[in-house]
């Protein structure tokens, strides 16, 4: 993660002191290389989770957390890419979403299934996000219109690493 740490402090250093010397599709670079670095940094986290999964060796953090905080929290962190894209986001989170779980974890899935839904919906389209909650359960949904999965691949797409056909692209 160095590197992309070393990546990602330069970007936001020349956003904060030399924005006012930048053209603006020079400052729009830099937002793309803030989010898309933010995005590897993402997809590098999910690497070394699984591969700690897979080793016996990743730990949970167990706590009691309102779901709507990770909710908040991972929306925040794709918000300027569904924003670009000129995605509508929708929240529904009327009431307490009370749950025990690993807030970065819940965060991570989260924020994985918004930036799918992110993209593989076309601009302009619109992502719900909805929670609620019974007596015996909470349930959280992430909705959007895109093109969902074929019937045919419904049965491998939890495979490592696995990619739709069309997917384009992805780390699965």
């Amino acid at each position: 993660r160095t590197p992309l740490t070393a990546i990602l402090t330069g970007v936001v250093l020349l956003q904060q002191h030399a924005a006012d010397r930048l053209v603006p599709a020079e400052r729009k670079l830099l937002a793309h290389a803030q989010v898309n670095s933010e995005r590897l940094g993402r997809l590098i986290d999910d690497l070394l989770a699984l591969n700690q999964l897979e080793a016996g060796v990743h730990s949970l953090e167990m706590e009691p957390l309102d779901l709507r905080v990770c909710v908040m929290n991972a929306v925040a962190s794709v918000f300027a890419q569904i924003q670009e894209k000129g995605q509508i986001l929708e929240l529904d989170l009327p009431g307490p979403l009370p749950v025990i779980g690993d807030q970065a974890q819940l965060e991570r899935v989260i924020c994985n299934l918004v930036e799918n839904a992110h993209q593989h919906t076309q601009p302009g389209s619109r992502i719900e996000v909805i929670g609620w909650s019974t007596a015996h359960e909470i349930q959280l949904t992430v909705r959007d219109n895109g093109p969902g999965i074929p019937v045919e691949e419904l049965s491998v797409i939890f495979e490592r690493f696995y990619r739709l056909q069309d997917s384009g692209s992805g780390s699965g």
